[in-house]
């Protein structure tokens, strides 16, 4: 009876191990990589060449970048996109494609493929006001004239900066910088046509 207890212990030992092997026991399991989508950010006016930056970093560790910008993120990822406030001489206008935003900030989900847009928008053009000297009603081509350009830009703006020229007929003065929004250009006296 020893050896029948022996044997079945064995048979018994031995079916645990097989059983053991069948459910995997001692071998690797192999997990599916997450699922991953791109992000794809885009600019207007420019097109391209805009520097935004990405929290948190993409799974190749790519923070920021410039338009067109391609990240890559795991499915669920939470990112949030930072777009500068002026691009060239254009200024920052709105976000497109993103779950929420806030000022220059853009917030994606990443459940797909998602493509955003940072959008800038052209100055309006300004219209300069112009002031002669001495009055136009005493003017004649034998006298020199001093032409003062005053330049402003819409209101809350910055003080415009650059130069100015000005053109009479055949007439062109060469450029006069602009200081504290305004520039005088000294046409020398018989420069202008009659009329």
């Amino acid at each position: 009876m020893a050896r029948v207890k022996s044997a079945l212990a064995v048979v018994a030992a031995s079916a645990i191990g097989v059983l053991m092997t069948a459910c995997g026991s001692g071998g690797t399991v192999t997990t599916p990589p997450p699922t991953t989508y791109t992000l794809t950010v885009d600019s207007t006016n420019p097109a391209s060449g805009v520097t935004i930056t990405a929290s948190p970093a993409d799974v190749n560790s790519k923070s920021s970048g410039t338009t067109a910008l391609v990240l890559t993120y795991d499915s669920g990822t939470a990112v949030t996109l930072t777009a500068p406030a002026t691009a060239g001489s254009n200024t920052f206008s709105s976000w497109t494609g993103c779950t929420s935003t806030s000022g220059v900030n853009c917030s994606v989900t990443l459940s797909s493929n998602t493509t955003v847009t940072a959008n800038y928008a052209t100055p309006a053009a300004v219209t300069p006001a112009v002031t002669v000297t001495p009055a136009s009603s005493s003017i004649t081509t034998a006298q020199s004239l001093s032409v003062t350009i005053a330049v402003a830009g819409p209101s809350g703006s910055a003080t415009p900066t650059g130069s100015v020229t000005l053109t009479s007929g055949s007439y062109t003065s060469s450029a006069a910088t602009l200081s504290s929004g305004s520039a005088t250009i000294i046409i020398p006296a018989g420069s202008l046509a009659t009329a």
